[in-house]
């Protein structure tokens, strides 16, 4: 009888007890899968996916190229099959997760044209019923009105009023597309 090892298969070849899973491993050994990378991928990219945090994904798109290239690599080195299916689905997160934060980005950007498109179209509509002030009434008044601006009105529309201050994130995107269709953001 065989006592089972912390560091070590025993005499007759049984996983030791610090790792009992053993080593992902590779037919070529060139690549390793490590828990670091895994914890990466996981905070970087599907975490972030999983809490629908669209905009907190990684979007170094030449990163994730990297990442998924690696991946993939491993994917066709091994032949372990549960190790295939795990960087199978791994592959398919990741892509899933950049995908996400296109759309996300896609999402905003057509809310705030849609949003722009409505006030012009408030604009144009409201000027129908303009009359001069002397076919008017005598009696005239004045009204003090407060406007954002249109960077923080939109944001406000888009996001809600914020608890803590406006996130800076979102503001950039924001003022992106704003930049893109030569919107002014604080006129």
């Amino acid at each position: 009888m065989y006592a089972k090892s912390m560091f070590g298969k025993t005499l007759r070849n049984q996983r030791n007890i610090m790792n009992p899973l053993g080593e992902i491993s590779f037919e070529n050994n060139e690549h390793m899968f490590s828990v670091d990378y895994l914890q990466q991928l996981e905070t970087k990219y599907t975490k972030p996916l999983s809490l629908k945090k669209y905009d907190q994904i990684h979007n170094d798109l030449l990163e994730y190229s990297d990442l998924y290239t690696q991946i993939s690599k491993m994917e066709l080195t091994t032949s372990q099959k549960n190790t295939k299916m795990l960087l199978t689905i791994t592959l398919q997160g990741l892509a899933g997760a950049i995908h996400a934060f296109h759309l996300n980005k896609k999402n905003v950007e057509l809310n705030l044209e849609n949003l722009t498109l409505k006030t012009r179209l408030e604009t144009i509509l409201s000027g129908k019923n303009v009359k001069s002030a002397n076919e008017a009434n005598s009696q005239m008044s004045v009204m003090k009105i407060f406007a954002l601006a249109p960077l923080y009105s939109y944001y406000i529309m888009l996001f809600g009023i914020p608890e803590n201050g406006f996130e800076p994130d979102k503001l950039n995107q924001i003022i992106c597309f704003m930049n893109k269709y030569n919107i002014d953001p604080y006129q």
